[in-house]
């Protein structure tokens, strides 16, 4: 009796703590990049602005803003079917009284980034985001001091 409800109980557990990036039942593929960026736009929601980062470790992560004070980062992906994107982390609401914050994230290809977001930029690894008060850094988690921003694209 035991066994069987230390079963039940694990398969809940299981089944209430999914990770946004396996969330592959949605996915729908595009011919080009600039049909699954309008998708994901309005599959999202998103009122902000959203920009294409280009890491040095070959992700494509998208840095979206939801609203005016709600970000979160998705991905755009290519597979053989075609171009899509999507959420790879939780929304974060960044209060306008803070100075910066910033939070870990892995990629769906597994590469763990780190980002911060700064009200100066007092850095020249920082890059400015369209309609927002926040300068953003990106850094490869494996050595908090690395830029792993090759090439920014505005989207949105």
């Amino acid at each position: 009796m035991n066994v069987i409800l230390v079963t039940i109980a694990v398969f809940l557990i299981t089944a209430c703590s999914s990770d946004v990036s396996n969330n592959d039942t949605r996915i729908v593929h595009f011919s080009s990049k600039e049909k699954a960026f309008q998708n994901y736009i309005k599959e999202e929601n998103i009122d902000g602005s959203v920009v294409l980062i280009k890491t040095t470790k070959g992700d494509q992560l998208l840095l979206t803003q939801v609203d005016a004070n709600t970000y979160f980062v998705g991905e755009l992906k290519k597979d053989a079917n075609g171009y899509y994107a999507v959420k790879i982390t939780n929304n974060t609401i960044l209060n306008n009284e803070a100075l910066g914050m910033g939070w870990n994230f892995k990629s769906s290809n597994g590469n763990k980034y780190s980002i911060f977001f700064n009200k100066t930029n007092d850095n020249s690894e920082y890059i400015s985001i369209p309609n927002c008060e926040f300068y953003v850094r990106l850094l490869v988690d494996e050595n908090k001091r690395k830029n792993a921003i090759q090439e920014v694209e505005t989207i949105k």
